[in-house]
């Protein structure tokens, strides 16, 4: 079974949307982004991915 059929479409809606808005769609960033989140409600997430996730964030320029 797929993770993501355990959340509701429209906070992966609003997750793609969120990257989208920062410029980050369709990038190595969002894909490990998207499957953290997606881990995390899900019950799967460690402290460490978060972490990485902020420390990895690509800046707005």
């Amino acid at each position: 079974m797929n993770n993501e059929n355990a959340i509701d479409p429209e906070v992966l809606d609003a997750i793609a949307d969120a990257l989208r808005e920062r410029g980050l769609e369709d990038t190595p960033y969002a894909r490990k982004f998207e499957k953290r989140i997606v881990n995390k409600l899900v019950g799967q997430f460690h402290e460490s991915d978060l972490l990485d996730l902020i420390n990895d964030m690509p800046s707005k320029e």
